[in-house]
């Protein structure tokens, strides 16, 4: 990840980090993947599962999904503008994979997330002639029908080869069981909910210097307001969580970072339509998933995010 930050760094065109990006996220996705072929769960890849459910190595099922979330985009741009044969075929082959993968993860916020801007994105193909696809329209189409027509294919013979996947599926829809949500199931929604009434409590309870800078990094860890007979899970909603650890001024300024790189990708969508909205996207996503996810602070979601910074600058040189 760090090598391919640093390549990405000495690049001027946010095209060939999206090139760049891609590749370096479609590994963990294609071993996953042919893992799950395998259908044998051994030590060589627990790094990429855990309770029947897909991790990527990033040793967690919630944070695949978000990376994939955020790549998803990206894979979408190579497909529809890929300059070269490689190009395309990573984007189709991301594509299909990011679909695939999301299923494994099994988590139900990234499904509806992607689901909402999917909807949106196709609302607005729909209803104005400027979409950028328009221009590609044979081509995302075509495509887009071989991935919905592929991806089934594969996860059926995935389920096939992994049954324990719909093990999973099943708990998590509480389709086998009877009893309530405890606090012991992980990132189910009645918990984040609690999760959330505990975090509001707290800030409520605050002086006004507690309020303004929190009560540093990483230290809700160590609260016992979300130790639960041993088990930690801190709030998973990150506006909530950077309150928590480090008070309103940073998260005004968090925000207000995504605000003005917002604004500077909207200002480079007349020279690059498609990329522009391929990051906003990203961009999009990231900050939706922010509100079921609490990691967002690691280097590896950040990683995507790169061609936006580099189009924003680049953009910035030139004006």
């Amino acid at each position: 990840m760090i090598g391919f930050v640093l390549l990405g760094l000495r690049a001027t065109c946010a095209k060939r980090i999206v090139t760049l990006v891609g590749v370096g996220y479609l590994t963990p996705m294609v071993v996953s993947v042919i893992l799950a072929m395998t259908g044998q769960m051994s030590s060589e890849n627990s790094w990429f599962f855990s309770v029947n459910r897909a991790i990527g190595s990033y040793g967690n099922a919630n944070s695949f999904a978000a990376v994939i979330l955020i790549v998803f985009p990206l894979y979408m741009q190579l497909t529809a503008e890929g300059e070269s044969y490689f190009e395309k075929k990573i984007g189709i082959a991301g594509l299909l994979c990011s679909a695939v993968c999301l299923f494994m993860t099994v988590s139900f916020s990234a499904w509806l997330v992607l689901a909402v801007i999917l909807i949106l994105n196709f609302a607005y193909l729909l209803l104005s002639s400027k979409h950028p696809l328009r221009h590609y329209r044979f081509r995302a189409v075509g495509w887009l029908l071989f991935i919905t027509s592929i991806a089934p294919l594969v996860i059926m013979a995935l389920l096939k080869s992994f049954p324990e996947i719909l093990e999973a599926v099943n708990y998590r829809l509480l389709l086998d069981r009877d009893e309530d949500v405890s606090m012991e199931t992980v990132g189910s929604g009645a918990e984040r909910i609690e999760l959330m009434h505990i975090a509001a409590g707290e800030l409520i309870k605050r002086s006004i210097v507690g309020i303004f800078f929190g009560h540093g990094l990483g230290q809700s860890l160590f609260s016992p307001n979300f130790n639960f007979d041993g088990v930690v899970v801190v709030v998973h909603n990150l506006p909530l969580l950077i309150s928590l650890e480090s008070g309103l001024i940073a998260t005004i300024l968090f925000y207000l970072y995504f605000l003005f790189l917002v604004a500077a990708i909207w200002r480079t969508r007349r020279d690059h339509p498609l990329l522009a909205l391929t990051l906003l996207n990203s961009v999009l996503l990231f900050l939706c998933y922010t509100l079921f996810n609490p990691h967002f602070y690691l280097r590896y979601f950040w990683v995507p995010l790169l061609p936006a910074f580099v189009l924003a600058c680049n953009y910035k040189k030139r004006s």
